[in-house]
């Protein structure tokens, strides 16, 4: 029973973005082409709610009425990837895990590295940024077709791509 319910937060699925892929994304429609040809699944917010037991009040709808998110396996131990419809922001994570998670979540890191070690090696450090509360080293990238900079940073076993409008 513990095994099942392990595979029910873990995502095998082999297919991932890539560095092309990110350096796609300059509007909703590229975002979603982006997200859904690599087998992400759309997050249903309510249900989300629901079945932690909490209610979305007017405020909290507001705010997630603007963004989209998709994720690969569980939203809370999976990846995953998120569009502000205002700003036209997007970001991803990659649970890192840890102990027993990490047998599961070590293709995480190694996509997370993958990407990342392309971005250092294609693309120009500009500076490093407060984004949120959090510190981010920012690249600019020539193949890029957003407005911006990418941010790199690992928080708390969470490997982070922040895209950063000036």
């Amino acid at each position: 029973m513990r095994t099942l319910l392990i595979l029910l937060f873990v995502s095998f699925n082999g297919f991932s973005q890539t560095y092309d892929d990110i350096m796609s994304i300059n509007s909703l429609d590229s975002f979603k082409k982006v997200v859904i040809e690599n087998g992400y699944e759309l997050v249903d917010y309510k249900a989300v709610f629901e079945m932690m037991g909490a209610e979305m009040t007017d405020s909290i709808k507001m705010k997630l009425d603007d963004v989209v998110m998709y994720s690969k396996g569980n939203i809370i131990a999976g990846r995953t990837f998120t569009y502000e419809k205002s700003t036209g922001k997007f970001s991803l994570t990659y649970p890192f895990g840890g102990g027993l998670m990490s047998l599961f979540t070590d293709n995480e890191v190694n996509i997370y590295e993958e990407i990342t070690k392309e971005i250092k090696s294609k693309c120009n450090y500009q500076k490093t940024v407060e984004n949120n509360g959090r510190d981010y080293v920012t690249y600019s990238c020539p193949e890029s077709s957003y407005k911006g900079k990418i941010g790199i940073a690992t928080i708390n076993n969470i490997g982070f791509l922040v895209h950063i409008i000036d």
